[in-house]
């Protein structure tokens, strides 16, 4: 028998029991149930009753507390992937900034032998105008001038 307050606690939120819809956790009054509604709610197996006289009822239940425990895990699991992902960031960020100077010195030394090439080309198509000339001067001497 129930003569203090109670302390109801329901595994599925919104469940309803006793024409009543039963939150998470919630504690009503003293008086606030008839016996008989406490021990159809004591039957269900989705409702936990508790007596608030009893040592622990008012306070957090061991479903509780573990969830709070795993929740605390979880969350210092997720802060450590962040942690990880902000250091992986900030490596693959420098990684990059390296690799941006790197790109830098190479298309540099890409336009330097592009020019290279460009005065080489000239060069040779000079080199193939003054060949050409010579040619045709030397055929110009076999041929007697005509």
């Amino acid at each position: 028998m129930t003569t203090g307050k109670v302390r109801i606690i329901s595994t599925i939120p919104g469940f309803r029991r006793g024409g009543i819809s039963h939150p998470a956790d919630r504690t009503y009054p003293a008086g606030h149930f008839t016996e008989e509604q406490l021990e159809t709610f004591r039957a269900d197996p989705v409702l936990k009753v508790l007596d608030c006289d009893q040592p622990g009822a008012a306070g957090e239940s061991d479903d509780t507390a573990a969830l709070k425990e795993k929740l605390a895990e979880a969350l210092a699991a997720r802060d450590a992937s962040v942690t990880k992902l902000h250091a992986d960031a900030a490596a693959y960020s420098e990684r990059m900034k390296e690799a941006k100077a790197e790109i830098s010195e190479l298309d540099e030394k890409f336009q330097l032998a592009l020019n290279d090439a460009a005065e080489k080309a000239s060069a040779l198509e000079s080199a193939n105008a003054e060949i050409a000339a010579l040619k045709k001067a030397a055929a110009e001497k076999k041929t007697g001038g005509k």
